[in-house]
C-alpha cells in the first residue's frame, strides 16, 4: 500500500508496530524498507501511542500482538469519509480479518468505508485501487 501511494504522489503514515521491527529481516528487504519509510509523511510508533502501549510488553520490544495493535490503530485513526483497503483472501483469518471487523465494528457515524480485494485477482484491481484512492467513489 504504501509503496503504491508514494508511487502515485499520495502522501502516508508508516505506522510501525514498534521500532525496528525490520531488525530481523535480508539485508535488501530492509533495504527496501528504509527507504519507503524515508517517503513516508510521517512515522509513527504505534507501541508507544496512548492506548496501545503494552502492559506486558515495553516500547521498542518484539510481540507478535503488536501487529494486530497497529491495524487497529490506522482503524481508529480512519472516519467516515475514508477508505480502508484489505488486501485478503476471504476465507483468511487472522491480523487483516480482525482489522476489518474492527473497522465494521465502529459506530456508524465513524465508520469507514471497507473495500476488500482478493489477492488472486490483485493484477485485475490495481487500475482501480488508484481510482479508489484518487476518486471519491470506489469503483468496485
Amino acid at each position: 500500500g504504501a509503496a503504491l501511494a508514494y508511487h502515485q504522489g499520495i502522501p502516508f503514515i508508516a505506522a510501525l508496530p514498534f521500532k525496528d521491527q525490520d531488525l530481523k529481516w535480508t539485508p535488501q528487504i530492509r533495504q527496501k524498507y528504509q527507504w519507503l519509510l524515508s517517503k513516508a509523511a510521517k512515522i509513527v510508533l504505534v507501541d508507544r501511542q496512548v492506548g496501545y502501549i503494552s502492559s506486558l510488553v515495553p516500547p521498542d520490544v518484539y510481540n507478535s500482538q503488536k501487529m494486530g495493535e497497529r491495524n487497529r490503530w490506522i482503524v481508529d485513526q480512519l472516519g467516515p469519509g475514508d477508505k480502508l483497503l484489505a488486501i485478503r483472501n476471504r476465507n483468511a483469518r487472522g491480523r487483516t480479518h480482525n482489522c476489518i471487523m474492527h473497522a465494521h465494528s465502529k459506530l456508524s457515524s465513524v465508520r469507514p468505508t471497507v473495500v476488500e480485494i482478493n489477492p488472486d485477482k490483485f493484477s485485475e484491481y490495481k487500475p482501480k485501487i488508484v481510482n479508489a484512492i484518487m476518486d471519491d467513489d470506489v469503483p468496485f
